[in-house]
């Protein structure tokens, strides 16, 4: 787990190059870029679930423990930490800074 220190709203970059390796930041920011991140939402407590599509399509969730720890879970051979959480949670950013609302589901 990565210590994130304040909440999603305050993850930059840097915290995702600490959490992932680079190779799979750059992929999961292409399928972000791409738009392959689909129906993304919140939990009630606060965790990120969406689709994304790559090889299939894939069920990637974001679990964030007392606003400090991030962590990845996927649908895909990959299973954790993988270039889908790194899309969700870069899709999530960006919905932030567009202002835009991310439904509870």
């Amino acid at each position: 787990m990565k210590k994130i220190p304040h909440g999603y709203h305050r993850l930059r970059w840097d915290d995702l190059e600490d959490w992932f390796e680079d190779a799979i930041i750059d992929r999961g920011h292409k399928y972000q870029m791409k738009g392959r991140v689909s129906d993304l939402s919140l939990t009630d407590n606060g965790d990120l679930i969406a689709w994304v599509s790559g090889t299939k399509r894939y069920a990637t969730t974001i679990e964030m423990t007392d606003g400090e720890y991030l962590d990845s879970y996927c649908t895909c051979p990959y299973a954790i930490n993988c270039k889908h959480g790194v899309a969700v949670v870069l899709e999530y950013l960006e919905c932030l800074k567009k202002n835009q609302a991310v439904p509870v589901w």
